[in-house]
């Protein structure tokens, strides 16, 4: 797109004269036009690390008391994914190497799909996280949903070094074993040590803020691979490297040859469940560009950009919901996909569906307080208030975070608003207060309700 194109030469110039906030600023536009741009990811890093490391990094406490509005923001994001990836970015500006933070990033991406930009996140932890076991199976998780099962495998084999007795994973890499059925392009170990290389070399560009590749080597780079393909397009070995094209073309941005190449694949190899995933990936993304196209003049009010906006959001979201229904029938021990599929459906509204899937995910201690909010929120919209207030107590239980308690309460004291229980609303309040006074509405409903039970 001419305006990321134009946003990104001026992040550079920025970037060139160590105007880092500036810079900074751009490339945070860049990415809420386009949250799958790898380069966008890898600039705006390297150059958050190079202005900490310039000025002066704070000390973990300070970070957080610095960054405590973003986290706040981020707290109170349950649900929308931008608002919680924009917080992070914000945060993470303030600390750039905060674990936590960029993984929450990287989780955001995803949910929202935005797959690109979600292992873009992930890997650049991984790059100085190598022994962080929740940062390796959100690599894992991350690849298997992409499809890109050799990167995934290894993953999986690293969890479970690190995590011996992990059940899910000892699962999930059998699924992924079962499920690879493209071992003619799989390298040796040799090609595995020369790849873990290349990787550790591509995190040192990164942090410097580095291109990889310009426009003119990526186009060098699909005239070779199409050459390849030349000599048997209809060949099913020719799988691989429509496969690699695909991700060529999807690098360049060209989302409609991108497709092409994946549904030519998908026809050659029609069990392959990883070409499949391609072809849904590449159609989100082909809606996301096209609502990227309509959202400036939305925002300034043009009203009917608003309803194509919202055409296509509503679009989208179907085409989400039955893709992500696919998926999971393929993989069904896999939890990530479970989760995405329910936030999905509780999205299009569609309650009961979305219970069904949390109440399966529930079992999954990193799924466990998001699946009982997601199933509180399903209980409330379905006026079963008892039923949503008992989820929400659960994920106040599981969670351990002081920020994460405020909305939870919030949530709660709203539930039994609804249900007549205003002096057990009017506690959860009180508690909240004594918190923040400053969190949402909770003062005047404290005030109301007060009034309402003397």
């Amino acid at each position: 797109m001419a305006e990321v194109d134009k946003l990104f030469g001026k992040a550079e110039e920025a970037i060139n004269k160590k105007n880092y906030g500036y810079a900074i600023d751009l490339l945070q536009q860049v990415l809420s036009i386009e949250p799958d741009n790898i380069k966008a990811h890898q600039t705006l890093f390297g150059v958050c690390m190079r202005q900490a490391k310039e000025k002066g990094a704070p000390s973990p406490a300070l970070a957080y008391l610095k960054g405590a509005g973003p986290l706040f923001k981020m707290g109170l994001a349950f649900g929308n994914h931008e608002k919680k990836m924009t917080a992070a970015y914000k945060f993470l500006v303030i600390a750039p190497d905060n674990l936590p933070v960029r993984v929450t990033l990287a989780e955001a991406l995803r949910d929202s799909g935005h797959l690109d930009g979600a292992v873009c996140e992930a890997e650049m932890v991984y790059g100085s996280r190598k022994d962080n076991a929740k940062v390796v199976r959100l690599l894992g998780q991350l690849y298997r949903e992409k499809g890109d099962t050799k990167k995934a495998i290894e993953m999986y084999n690293t969890l479970n070094k690190l995590l011996p007795e992990d059940r899910e994973s000892s699962h999930a890499l059998k699924d992924l074993l079962a499920d690879n059925t493209m071992k003619d392009g799989w390298s040796d170990a040799s090609g595995s040590r020369d790849m873990m290389r290349d990787k550790g070399k591509a995190a040192e560009l990164a942090a410097d803020g580095k291109i990889h590749k310009t426009t003119e080597e990526i186009d060098q780079e699909i005239e070779a691979i199409q050459k390849t393909i030349d000599a048997a397009p209809d060949d099913p070995a020719s799988v691989k490297h429509y496969l690699k094209l695909g991700e060529t073309y999807t690098r360049k941005g060209d989302l409609e040859s991108a497709l092409a190449t994946f549904e030519k694949a998908a026809q050659l190899d029609k069990v392959n469940p990883v070409l499949r995933m391609k072809v849904g990936d590449i159609t989100v993304k082909q809606y996301q560009a096209r609502i990227a196209e309509f959202q400036p003049a939305a925002k300034a009010g043009d009203a009917e950009a608003k309803e194509q906006v919202k055409a296509l959001k509503a679009e989208l979201l179907q085409f989400q919901v039955t893709e992500f229904t696919r998926r999971v029938k393929e993989h069904p021990t896999d939890m990530a996909l479970k989760f995405a599929l329910g936030g999905y459906l509780f999205e299009a509204r569609n309650y009961d569906g979305a219970m069904d899937q949390f109440q399966m995910t529930i079992k999954d201690p990193k799924k466990k307080l998001d699946s009982h909010e997601y199933l509180g929120r399903c209980f409330d919209a379905k006026k079963k208030y008892d039923m949503a207030a008992g989820q929400f107590h659960k994920a106040i239980e599981a969670n351990n975070s002081a920020e994460r308690e405020k909305p939870l309460r919030y949530f709660l004291g709203l539930t039994l608003e609804k249900s007549g229980k205003k002096a057990e609303a009017l506690e959860q309040y009180n508690l909240i207060y004594e918190m923040d006074i400053k969190f949402r509405d909770v003062a005047k409903r404290i005030e109301d309700l007060s009034g309402s039970t003397e």
